[in-house]
This record gives structure tokens, C-alpha cells and sequence, in this order.
């Protein structure tokens, strides 16, 4: 036997599928969101790492060398640059202003004095030999469900290698 469904219960099934999507697009967008921004700080993490290794092992051209460095990044490099013109436009001191022409900005310090009285990041790039280097990077992400710029700061250290 042949069981004939009828013909009201399609109705029923498309009701069902409507409230169901309402309900799981919304989750699914905002787990998408978090991901990506999850993502924006894994790459900005890396390429803080990779930016401090650089410095540290290059001390006589060590902001060049962090660009570089974070710049050469492909993740980074893909998910930074926010007028797709194949550089990173950087700024140092005052922080990216949302343009294009100041998209990360990334900043040098070194410290020479004792750590065990504390480390203060008060020299200019990268010291002496032996010094630890800090290096602040700071992107500005555009979160789409706030439809605001959030800014997100990544932090890594290195010796100078000199």
C-alpha cells in the first residue's frame, strides 16, 4: 500500500522550515562573525611574533625590518590590508584613523635596564645588544554587528641580537 501524504502537510513542513531559519541564520551569522574576528587576532598574534623576531634579529634596521616581517605575513598581509594595493600602509605613535593609509600601526620600544626592577620601554627602537625589544601593533577591525571600528593590540617581545 501507497501512503498519499495530504496535501496540507507541505504547508506545515514550509512553516516549520521558515521558523527554523529564523532562528538558526542569525546563530550562524554571529558565529561566522566571531570567527573572523577570532582570525583578525590569531594573524594579528603571529605577525606581532614574526615583527618581534625580525627586529630583534636585524637590531641596526629593526623597524623596517618588523614591517617587513608582518607585512610578509600572508595571512596578515591578506586580512590587513584594507585598500587591496598589495602593501600595508603603516603608522607609528598616534594609531590607525580607519584610512587606508594608516591601516596597523606599530610601535618599537627597547629596554636596557635591569628586569629585575621592572621593564621600562621608554628608548627608541631596539637598543643595545642584549636589550629586550617590545613590539605593540594595533589594527583596527570593523565588527559587523556593531558596525564599529574595534581595535584589536597584540604584543610580543624579543632580545636584540646585535
Amino acid at each position: 500500500m501507497f501512503l498519499v501524504r495530504p496535501v496540507r502537510e507541505s504547508g506545515v513542513i514550509a512553516i516549520e522550515f521558515g521558523l527554523t531559519l529564523l532562528v538558526f541564520l542569525p546563530l550562524l551569522f554571529a558565529v561566522g562573525e566571531f570567527y573572523r574576528l577570532s582570525l583578525c587576532d590569531q594573524a594579528l598574534a603571529r605577525g606581532a611574533h614574526l615583527a618581534a623576531r625580525a627586529a630583534g634579529g636585524d637590531p641596526d634596521n629593526c623597524a623596517s625590518a618588523a614591517r617587513a616581517a608582518f607585512e610578509g605575513d600572508s595571512l596578515a598581509g591578506w586580512l590587513f590590508d584594507r585598500n587591496d594595493d598589495g602593501s600595508i600602509g603603516f603608522v607609528s605613535g598616534a594609531g590607525p584613523d580607519g584610512s587606508s593609509a594608516q591601516e596597523v600601526r606599530i610601535d618599537i620600544s627597547s629596554d636596557d635596564g635591569d628586569l629585575s626592577n621592572g621593564v621600562d620601554f621608554a628608548d627608541s627602537l631596539c637598543g643595545s645588544e642584549g636589550s629586550w625589544i617590545r613590539v605593540e601593533i594595533v589594527v583596527s577591525v570593523r565588527a559587523r554587528f556593531t558596525f564599529q571600528e574595534m581595535p584589536r593590540k597584540q604584543v610580543s617581545w624579543a632580545v636584540n641580537q646585535a
